[in-house]
C-alpha cells in the first residue's frame, strides 16, 4: 500500500498539474480542433516553465542543502521552492507579452462540422493560470 501511495503522489504532483490540464483541454474540448496545429507551441512552454525548470531548480536547491528533503515537510523551507515556481510562472507570463504573436488571437470564429453550428466563438479557454494568460 505504501508503494501505491508513492506512485500516486508522484503521478499527481503539483508541478505536473498544468501539463495534465492542457492535455485534458486537448482531449475533451474543441480546443483540439481549433489548435491542433499549435499543440507543441502550447505544450512546450507549459512543460518547461511549470515542470522542468522548477523541478530542476528545486533539485539544485536540495543539493545545496537549502532544503532538507524534496517533500518540503518543514514549513519554513517552502519559501524558496514556492518562489521558484512563482518566478517561473512570471517568466511565462512575461514571455506571453513579448511573443504574443505566436499564440492564438482573442476571438476565433471557426466552423465546426461535428456541431453543425455555423460559428462558434471562443473567447477564453482557461479561467486562470498561465494557460489563460497564454491564450488571452
Amino acid at each position: 500500500m505504501n508503494q501505491f501511495a508513492r506512485i500516486i503522489s508522484s503521478v499527481f504532483q503539483p508541478l505536473l498539474m498544468p501539463v495534465y490540464s492542457i492535455l485534458l483541454l486537448f482531449v475533451y474540448t474543441h480546443f483540439k480542433l481549433l489548435f491542433a496545429h499549435q499543440f507543441w507551441t502550447i505544450m512546450v512552454p507549459v512543460i518547461l516553465f511549470s515542470f522542468a525548470v522548477p523541478g530542476i531548480l528545486i533539485y539544485v536547491v536540495y543539493k545545496l542543502k537549502l532544503i532538507s528533503d524534496l517533500s518540503l515537510k518543514i514549513r519554513k523551507e517552502r519559501f524558496i521552492p514556492y518562489s521558484i515556481v512563482l518566478i517561473s510562472s512570471g517568466v511565462v507570463s512575461y514571455a506571453r507579452l513579448i511573443f504574443h504573436c505566436c499564440y492564438p488571437h482573442r476571438h476565433i470564429h471557426y466552423h465546426l462540422v461535428e456541431d453543425q453550428r455555423p460559428h462558434v466563438r471562443y473567447r477564453r479557454f482557461a479561467g486562470g493560470g498561465n494557460v489563460g494568460k497564454l491564450l488571452h
